[in-house]
């Protein structure tokens, strides 16, 4: 009688989840209103929900998919052991869906099983992998696991490390991004862009070594640029000498940034400016920045 009375609660439970996603990740007008509610609901049930949801990883509809990106993140820690499980498979659909999860719900107990998902074949795969290792923490010592990814020939897969570097904020990772930032693909430079700007102080040093000494347009570009939104004054004499560089991107991103060091100091140098200059790119971040300049107050 128990046995029969506990087969009939787990079979109620599998189908009330089965009802409930099915609501929740429907695209039909009519149940618009219930989406949310069954969302809430199917996290609310937390293992309950976890455990028969992981059936559904191997859809191949984005709805589904972010439907179930979007329940698990509302499970939390209590899902991880099954989207681990999960993991355990050739099912690049599992495997990319399973690893979305993972990234939401922040668990660094998922980071072993992720890292191993991050040697599969598939190159979607290891990205997804890659940026929920990311997400999921363990700090240092999860970012030196991160760093061999970096090689990878795909940019994507190198985007997703250096995201996930820059999630981890460790300071041996510096280095790394620096390199990124030379990347023959514009998103994983400004994926490393971003993972500098996240350290702030912290990558203000390596910052200032590679405007000093690396000359190649695209890189000195963002170097230029991050002086600027780290606030790193020591460098000024050397931007004041891009203010006049025959490259109107170094020259654009140099206003940009002296407006940002020097604030209300630079209006009239770069109003100055304005009047000679020709370059659609450069007068625009001239007029950016001097109305960037003209929002702040006195004291900044």
């Amino acid at each position: 009688m128990v046995l029969a009375m506990t087969s009939l609660v787990f079979a109620n439970t599998k189908s009330e989840v089965e009802r409930l996603f099915q609501t929740a990740s429907s695209g039909e007008i009519r149940f618009a209103k219930l989406v949310q509610p069954s969302k809430d609901s199917l996290a609310a049930m937390k293992d309950s929900a976890a455990k028969y949801l992981v059936s559904k990883l191997t859809t191949t509809d984005a709805r589904e998919a972010q439907t179930l990106t979007e329940i698990y993140r509302g499970i939390g820690k209590a899902g991880t052991p099954y989207l681990i499980a999960a993991l355990a498979t050739d099912n690049k659909y599992q495997l990319r869906t399973a690893s979305r999860c993972l990234a939401e719900v922040k668990d660094s107990t998922a980071v072993d099983a992720l890292l191993k998902a991050a040697t599969n074949s598939d190159y979607t795969v290891r990205s997804e992998a890659l940026a929920a290792v990311g997400k999921s923490g363990g700090g240092a010592s999860t970012a030196t696991r991160l760093e061999p990814f970096f090689s990878d020939s795909i940019f994507s897969v190198r985007k997703s490390c250096v995201y996930g570097l820059g999630r981890l904020k460790s300071p041996a990772s510096l280095d790394l991004l620096i390199i990124a930032l030379a990347d023959p693909h514009f998103g994983v430079r400004l994926t490393a862009y971003d993972a500098l700007v996240s350290f702030d102080s912290l990558a203000r040093e390596k910052v200032s070594a590679l405007l000093d000494t690396v000359k190649v347009a695209p890189v000195t570009g963002l170097a230029i640029r991050l002086a600027g939104q780290l606030r790193i004054h020591q460098v000024e004499p050397m931007l004041a000498s891009y203010l006049a560089d025959s490259n109107p991107l170094l020259r654009g991103w140099a206003v940009w940034s002296w407006g940002r060091l020097r604030g209300r100091d630079a209006a009239a140098q770069l109003d100055e400016l304005q009047e000679r200059e020709s370059d659609l790119f450069v007068k625009s971040m001239l007029t950016d920045t001097r109305a960037y300049i003209d929002t702040l107050t006195s004291h900044e």
